[in-house]
């Protein structure tokens, strides 16, 4: 097991308020990654997530730590001493992915309020993941994620040619993609996407017009969906995001990839055992 100098978070944010929107951003990228790895952590407190004397985050004590593999792995078969209200899923003996974002919400609503913390940045974001009612709740970290990025995009500088590409970029990948598979889910891993692009973009560029739109999807659309076959989703458009992408730096393109599958996220989702044929081409 690692040792880990440092302090649990409540202790080191009583002592470095200043760096709670930082610790909060690492937090959800951890319970992201514990999600996209289907595993529940099912004990979230204080004592189980540390924060080293550089300021990294660690998540710690798994020992009621559960991988799911099925609905059925969602049922609470845990009981233990909560530190704050419990969501109303409880009672149906539920213990899911929106309850882990629970808990993680209220763990942050405790801190900054018994330290009279003013300076987090996403007050808002953290009052949707710490609603009892789970229908009115965030439904995942990767949700959250998102929102984050989304919000970080103000505060980074994009001047008027990298808004220009992603903007023309974006709205080409909403235009090709009419519907997209209720269970479909997105690549996010920056460096992947970058590579994917790269690829497709050898495969087209002495185009005019990509000549199949799903090559552009692929990249960053990972399961089922309908491309539109009649939109004209221009080359140049795709060199000039893929040439901006490749510029930007790590958090940069972090930003750039949550407001792409922000955008995604309003493209109409459908059940794939109803849905309806039409002249859009399944992927």
């Amino acid at each position: 097991m690692e040792y880990i100098q440092g302090a649990d978070i409540e202790d080191y944010l009583a002592k470095h308020p200043e760096n709670i929107n930082e610790i909060f951003a690492q937090v959800i990228e951890g319970f992201t990654h514990l999600e996209k790895h289907k595993i529940l952590h099912r004990d979230i407190r204080p004592q189980n997530i540390m924060v080293t004397d550089s300021g990294i985050v660690k998540i710690i004590d798994f020992g009621f730590g559960k991988q799911i593999f099925s609905k059925e792995d969602f049922g609470k078969s845990i009981t233990l001493n909560w530190w704050c209200e419990l969501p109303s899923e409880f009672k149906q003996a539920v213990y899911d992915y929106k309850t882990e974002v629970y808990f993680v919400g209220k763990l942050f609503q405790k801190i900054i309020v018994d330290g009279r913390i003013e300076s987090f940045k996403h007050i808002s974001l953290l009052g949707n993941m710490c609603a009892s009612q789970p229908e009115g709740r965030i439904h995942s970290f990767t949700d959250v994620r998102k929102k984050l990025l989304a919000d970080k995009f103000l505060d980074i500088d994009f001047n008027e040619w990298e808004l220009l590409s992603y903007r023309d970029f974006s709205n080409s990948l909403f235009n090709a993609v009419p519907k997209i598979e209720q269970s479909t889910k997105y690549f996010d891993d920056v460096v992947d996407i970058q590579t994917r692009l790269e690829e497709c973009y050898k495969k087209v560029m002495l185009e005019e017009y990509i000549p199949n739109n799903s090559v552009v999807l692929r990249c960053f659309i990972n399961g089922t969906y309908y491309y539109n076959k009649q939109y004209g989703f221009r080359v140049d458009e795709l060199r000039s995001f893929l040439d901006f992408f490749r510029s930007s730096f790590r958090e940069k393109k972090n930003i750039i990839i949550g407001n792409i599958q922000t955008r995604l996220d309003a493209v109409e989702r459908y059940n794939e055992k109803v849905v309806e044929f039409d002249d859009d081409i399944p992927f």
